[in-house]
């Protein structure tokens, strides 16, 4: 791939029979009973600077009720859902983990030597945790965001 072309960003439509490779069987199922002829499967690649690609697979409902109905059902594809979740679970472990530093939980001249190993592995649990939660907001916020720009893009297309 030339660089050019790697730096644009494309769509392609995908074989509805990928479906539960991507959703799982009962999910695929549920579509297909529920919105199999107002539903589509895309992928996407999506340029994002300085040096990346950001793939994603989409499923864009042509009946705004049925996508309605699909994220009542299967919340876990609710981007904004889940969005709020992991913001909410950042936050709760932000608060506790300078709770937990402040009362010393993890100042380690302050323990035995016995204890100094266990504190550390778990401050270091707690730091990587938040990292984890600060990645999954970032690439979540980057999939509703590319989520609507696609939409509009195809919509206009």
């Amino acid at each position: 791939m030339n660089l050019a072309r790697s730096q644009e960003n494309s769509i392609q439509q995908l074989a509805i029979d990928m479906l539960p490779q991507l959703v799982g069987r009962k999910c695929a199922s549920w579509i297909a009973q529920h919105c199999a002829n107002t539903t589509q499967l895309l992928r996407s690649r999506n340029y994002v600077l300085p040096r990346t690609a950001f793939y994603c697979d989409w499923q864009k409902f042509l009946d705004e009720a049925a996508a309605r109905q699909f994220v009542q059902t299967w919340p876990r594809y609710d981007l904004q859902l889940q969005l709020h979740k992991v913001r909410a679970e950042y936050a709760d472990r932000a608060l506790k983990l300078e709770r937990d530093l402040s009362l010393g939980h993890y100042d380690l001249a302050r323990l035995p030597a016995n204890k100094r190993w266990s504190a550390a592995k778990r401050y270091i649990a707690a730091h990587e945790r938040q990292r984890k939660l600060e990645w999954d907001g970032k690439n979540l916020e980057l999939a509703a965001e590319l989520s609507n720009n696609w939409s509009t893009t195809i919509d206009a297309g």
